[in-house]
């Protein structure tokens, strides 16, 4: 996650590149996870901002940090002390983000349990990688941009046991933060008129003068020798394998009502925004379908989930 502020701060979240947007002049993004708002004070956050950016009052400052949006701690200091920090938060299909992620883990090395012998919570060995990721919901309602506390047709799009935590312990407070909430295949979209509108949007979200460039492609993770690298891709999967359909049906399941809450609930919040609304509609309805492009069984809460979207409309000011 992104957070741009003048004079305050900016988090990207997830999957935006770092490089692209800190190649901007008038934003000051360091090249580095930061992860402070989940243990550091807000004085400690703030001196550590200035020392890796700077004072220079007319840029952008920021930084980048996929875990925070995940964290109570940090979303709640952020709405508290930064509320009008722009906040940029990228997701994808759920099927390809745990095979990215899987993968990811494997090229940097860890010596991860096999993709079928993952759980739902993080375990022993899966280093981060578990299915409660792919529940995009839970992480966004952090933001508090919807009436989950009231809304019992909502809560149904959440794991019962998530609900009865956060009635418990108290839903999360409306958040001032602006959003702009993007799927990571807009990056790198085929259609050049769309993408520039994407860039443009972005450019606008932003309140920046100069226009963005075009989005760089990265690859993430190290970098090996010829030979270990052929040893580090044996190591990998292929999501779409055939052994892989219980994980997949796991995630396309829970990808139905990701999509329902995403377009029914988050969008009408007059403080998240999109771009190319139609087009990302059509990309997050995708989330309840298998992407391997093989036709599965829908059950029926599933199925009527997905005859209960509504259109999008909007887009950044």
């Amino acid at each position: 996650m992104f957070c741009f502020q003048r004079l305050g701060s900016f988090i990207l979240t997830m999957q935006i590149q770092v490089y692209w947007l800190g190649q901007h002049p008038e934003i000051n993004l360091p090249p580095v996870e930061i992860s402070a708002l989940k243990t550091r004070e807000p004085w400690e956050f703030v001196v550590g901002m200035y020392q890796r950016t700077g004072m220079d009052p007319r840029v952008l400052r920021g930084y980048k940090s996929p875990n925070d949006i995940t964290n109570p701690r940090a979303m709640r200091l952020l709405r508290e002390h930064w509320p009008a920090t722009k906040l940029i938060v990228g997701i994808r299909h759920p099927v390809r983000m745990m095979e990215s992620f899987y993968n990811h883990r494997v090229q940097n090395g860890y010596d991860i349990r096999p993709f079928d012998r993952l759980k739902y919570d993080n375990i022993i060995g899966s280093f981060g990688v578990h299915f409660s990721r792919a529940e995009y919901q839970v992480y966004l309602a952090h933001l508090g941009k919807t009436d989950l506390a009231t809304n019992v047709t909502e809560q149904a799009l959440f794991p019962a046991a998530i609900i009865e935590a956060w009635n418990h312990s108290g839903f999360f407070d409306p958040s001032l933060n602006p959003v702009f909430v993007y799927d990571t295949a807009q990056l790198n979209d085929p259609n050049a008129t769309r993408l520039e509108g994407f860039v443009q949007d972005l450019q606008s979200f932003l309140g920046l003068a100069q226009p963005l460039p075009p989005p760089l492609h990265e690859k993430p993770g190290k970098t090996h020798d010829l030979r270990f690298q052929q040893e580090i891709d044996w190591k990998k999967i292929n999501v779409c394998d055939e052994r892989y359909e219980r994980q997949r049906q796991k995630l396309i399941n829970n990808g139905a009502k990701v999509q329902s809450w995403i377009l029914n609930h988050f969008l009408s919040s007059p403080s998240v925004y999109v771009s190319n609304p139609d087009h990302f509609e059509q990309i997050v309805r995708g989330y309840r379908d298998d992407p391997c492009g093989i036709t599965r069984r829908i059950p029926p809460a599933a199925a009527a989930i997905r005859n209960n979207t509504s259109s999008v409309s909007k887009r950044p000011p």
